[in-house]
Formats: structure tokens, sequence, C-alpha cells
């Protein structure tokens, strides 16, 4: 076979060049693009994933703090605005989770999860605005001076306890109440939101970990390819040079061949 024979015909060596550098440098072009998209994808995962944790930890604070106000002191004007908080923080995570669970590298058991998830809290806001009920009624209620400090420094247990030996605040004695029973139900909420949260967090590290390959090939490729277009720039720039310097060879070599010598020849 001919050696300027290329993709089955015969052509000239610079044309061969010029095709086959941009062929190279049509995948030096795609693979950046794909590169982009892929490692945006592996931003947004990662990004989900965080949110994911991030649910975790608000609603371990959630359903810890009726437990808090009980036993441990506290801002009475406070009471309801920190709760409400806390509870703005986890729904605000939980629906932006479900917004996001169509990503691309999310796996449709996930997005079940995820469904499942929401689905949770929606039926743990039942009684989680039954408490933020007994915080406003707590919040907004009437105390002498020694059961409202009481209040603050020893948690609501102290003042119900108080309140049972003097004033007998009905009110707060109710709510109080309110408040240790339907934090169970927060607890409960809390085992099964730590499984579906624990199975959604270990599927996106999965995905995380594919996508994370992936980009370190494509880079790996980006890297192969671009030597490439420079060696061949580099051939392609020298060529010329390089067969300059042999013409010049085969000429000084034809003038060394040939004798320049003068004969003289005397009659």
């Amino acid at each position: 076979m001919n050696a300027l024979c290329f993709f089955g015909g015969k052509m000239k060596i610079g044309k061969r060049f010029n095709i086959l550098f941009f062929a190279i440098a049509s995948v030096c072009i795609a693979i950046p693009i794909v590169l982009f998209i892929t490692y945006d994808r592996l931003n947004e995962l990662q990004n989900l994933r965080a949110r994911v944790l991030k649910t975790q930890a608000e609603y371990n604070m959630l359903a810890a703090y009726p437990s808090e106000i009980l036993s441990n002191n506290f801002k009475l004007s406070e009471l309801n605005s920190n709760w409400q908080m806390l509870v703005s923080e986890t729904e605000k995570e939980i629906f932006e989770i479900e917004h996001k669970k169509d990503l691309a590298g999310v796996s449709p058991e996930v997005q079940n999860d995820i469904v499942q998830l929401k689905r949770l809290w929606l039926e743990l806001s039942v009684n989680v605005n039954r408490l933020t009920a007994s915080y406003i009624a707590i919040e907004k209620g009437n105390y002498d001076t020694i059961l409202k400090a009481t209040m603050e420094a020893s948690g609501l247990q102290k003042a119900v306890e108080l309140s049972e030996k003097k004033t007998r605040n009905v009110s707060l004695m109710v709510n109080a109440s309110n408040i240790a029973t339907y934090q169970g139900a927060l607890f409960d909420g809390k085992k099964e939101l730590q499984v579906l949260i624990t199975k959604i967090n270990n599927a996106l590290l999965e995905s995380i970990e594919g996508f994370t390959r992936l980009v370190k090939t494509l880079g790996l490729l980006a890297a192969i390819f671009s030597s490439l277009i420079v060696f061949i720039m580099i051939s392609i720039a020298t060529r010329g040079i390089i067969k300059k310097i042999y013409n010049l060879q085969s000429f000084a070599k034809g003038i060394s061949n040939k004798d320049f010598s003068i004969r003289i020849h005397i009659n």
C-alpha cells in the first residue's frame, strides 16, 4: 500500500495532516463541552446531597426543641419565633430536595424516596402545627413575675410544677402537657426520616462517585488529544523547513560530486 494512502485513497501528506488535525481538533472541542456538562451535573448532585444531610440536621434540632424548652431555660418572647425558624428551615430544605429530584443522575428509586420524604414531612406537619399552637398560647399567656421567671430560668416543667402548687395556671399546664405528648410523634418521625435520608444519601454518593470517575476520564482524554493537536501543529509548521533542509542537503551533495577543476591543454 502506498505510504501516502489515507482512508482508502491516495492523497497528499498535507491534506492528510489537515484532515487529521481537524478531526482531533473537533474531539478536543467536544470533550470540554461534555466535561463541562458532566461537571455541572456532578456539582448539582453534590448540592442535592448537601441539602439532604442538612435536612437531617435541621429536623434533629426541630425534634429536640420541645424537650429543650420543657427542661431548659429559654426566652418567653422568642419561644414561637425560634420554633418557626426551625420549622421554616426544615420545610425549605425538604421542598427544595423534592424540587431537585428530577436531576440527571438521580435514579427512580431515589426519586421515590424523596417523594416519601416529603410525604412524611406533610404527615408530621400535623403535630408540628399543634406544637406551634401551644407555643403561641404559652407565649401570649398571663403569668405572675415568679412563674415567668421560673419558666425562663428552668423550663416549662418546673413552671408547671410551681403552678400546680400555687396559681394553677390551667392554660400553661394544658399546653405543656400537649408539648410533651406531641414531641413523641416528632421523635418517631425522626427514625423514619433517618432511614429515608440514609438511603437517599448513599444512592447520591454512589452517583457522585460515578460522575467523578467520568470527569477524571474526560480530563485525561482532553489532555491526550490536546497533546496530539500540539504535536500535529508542530509537525505541520516544521514540515516545510525540514523539506528545505533536505533539498539543501541534496543540492550540496550534488555539487560536491561535480568536478569543478579546470584543465588547461598546452599545445
